[in-house]
């Protein structure tokens, strides 16, 4: 049975799927084909009714208008802890009161959210909402040897005009104007004072300081704060339940066994993970980032974990 899967571009993702991608572990009578695109395209493709793939990783944010079609599976997922999460950053240091203008990394990202509650729980003023696309263009994308990215070797997913208002959702009162952007962007948008403040995440979380940029919040530490002690959902895995029960836990297992093989063979995995690094990054940096977002609750959700994302899309 072939298993058509889309996950993220970041090398806590590559890592995950590689065991399966090799063909290091037993995958049973499963045959997978991969893709990988930016995680706000692949949460509005999943958001759509065009998304071809048969798991596919989203943002928890999504995930909460995705519950009626998509299974959450237990492997596989991303959170932040009580030492790193999404970071909004800065060119200068700055105060909650004086932020106007946020880059935040694409529509439905758990990022999004996460500053959203914070921003809420600090009572900042009313400002107007401003949706200033800078993502990629949404023309279709197929799946043919042009599209194969340089760096992965993997087809990068097929694109079609996906609506930027496929869900009628009504919005939190934002305190910010916001840019959506692709997470490529979020130096640039701050370096051509578009925004005074920038949400990062994937590697670029271990690159701002190096660059000079000031942290205003990390909004892991800030989640595990508020909630008193829980880890904050960021990605995870979706299957599509016209599988069927019974695939859906099969292919749970396999990718726990992926993520476990990677686990005990990290230096090979590791090489090829930081391949899909969106920033450059050493060895030790590389290794830094894969500990951070490769752990326990990634080879299987906790119930406090489960507890948490409860909370979060609460």
């Amino acid at each position: 049975m072939k298993i058509k899967i889309a996950h993220s571009p970041d090398s806590d993702d590559a890592f995950m799927f590689y065991a399966m991608c090799m063909n290091k572990i037993d995958c049973k009578n499963y045959e997978f084909e991969f893709a990988a695109d930016e995680i706000s395209i692949l949460n509005e493709l999943a958001l759509s009714n065009e998304n071809p793939y048969d798991i596919i990783a989203v943002s928890f944010h999504a995930y909460k208008y995705l519950q009626d079609k998509y299974q959450l599976m237990l492997s596989g997922a991303s959170l932040g802890s009580s030492k790193h999460g999404p970071k909004l950053i800065s060119k200068k240091d700055l105060t909650v009161d004086q932020i106007t203008r946020i880059a935040i990394p694409g529509r439905y990202t758990s990022s999004e959210l996460a500053l959203s509650k914070y921003f809420n729980s600090q009572k900042k003023c009313s400002r107007n909402l401003l949706e200033c696309h800078r993502e990629p263009p949404q023309e279709a994308w197929r799946s043919s040897n042009q599209d194969l990215d340089s760096d992965t070797g993997l087809l990068r997913c097929a694109r079609n005009d996906l609506s930027q208002n496929s869900i009628d959702e009504k919005k939190d009162s934002y305190k910010y104007e916001i840019v959506y952007c692709s997470y490529h962007d979020s130096f640039k948008l701050l370096e051509d004072n578009e925004v005074d403040a920038s949400l990062l995440i994937h590697e670029a979380q271990l690159k701002y300081q190096e660059l000079g940029y000031k942290l205003i919040i990390d909004l892991g530490t800030w989640w595990h704060e508020y909630s008193g002690g829980y880890r904050l959902p960021l990605g995870c895995n979706v299957a599509k339940k016209e599988l069927g029960t019974k695939v859906i836990e099969e292919l749970d297992q396999i990718l726990m066994q992926s993520i476990i093989w990677g686990k005990n063979n990290f230096e090979e995995v590791m090489s090829y993970a930081s391949n899909f690094a969106g920033h450059q990054m050493d060895k030790s940096k590389s290794k830094q980032y894969l500990d951070m977002y490769v752990d326990d609750s990634t080879i299987k959700l906790s119930e406090s974990d489960l507890k948490s994302i409860e909370l979060f899309l609460g």
